[in-house]
């Protein structure tokens, strides 16, 4: 399996880097890769082939662009698709205001915000259906350090 990574420098492609991948083994913590070299591929991309794949293990991967870049860019990470299904239920076993929310719904509201118009208003922040007229979900801003949710019913 191919592997793949892009680094940025101030939100720039970063070539000529010497990116090192560390692969992790999450049900028994061991390292199977341990800061082996990546390829460059170009504008900004690296490869490694992960050639000892195996897809009924979970895995949790960490690539370091090294330290030439700055901490926020430096490092990137990923997980094979089985872990991230674990992860994802876990994630999203949640509720909303008591209610719960399955992960399909929680994917919506993300999809809602992402596309949708928003707005600061008095002490609120509004996020709006994709109507632009309905309010989806409100945060109240006066306190920082006790953030109010509330999504209408």
């Amino acid at each position: 399996m191919i592997l793949t990574v892009f680094f940025v420098e101030n939100g720039i492609p970063k070539t000529g880097l010497s990116p090192t991948i560390r692969i992790r083994n999450v049900d028994t913590n061991a390292l199977i890769v341990t800061d082996a070299s990546m390829s460059e591929v170009g504008d900004g991309f690296y490869k490694y082939d992960f050639a000892s794949y195996d897809a009924s293990i979970n895995y949790v991967i960490r690539m370091d662009g090294g330290d030439t870049l700055a901490n926020a860019e430096r490092y990137c990470v990923a997980a094979n698709e089985s872990y991230r299904e674990d992860v994802a239920s876990q994630v999203w076993a949640t509720t909303i205001d008591g209610t719960s929310v399955t992960t399909s719904q929680a994917l919506n509201i993300i999809r809602k915000v992402e596309v949708g118009k928003w707005a600061i208003v008095g002490n609120q922040m509004i996020f709006y259906e994709e109507d632009n007229v309905t309010p989806l979900l409100t945060f109240n801003l006066d306190d920082a350090s006790a953030p109010a949710m509330r999504t209408p019913v």
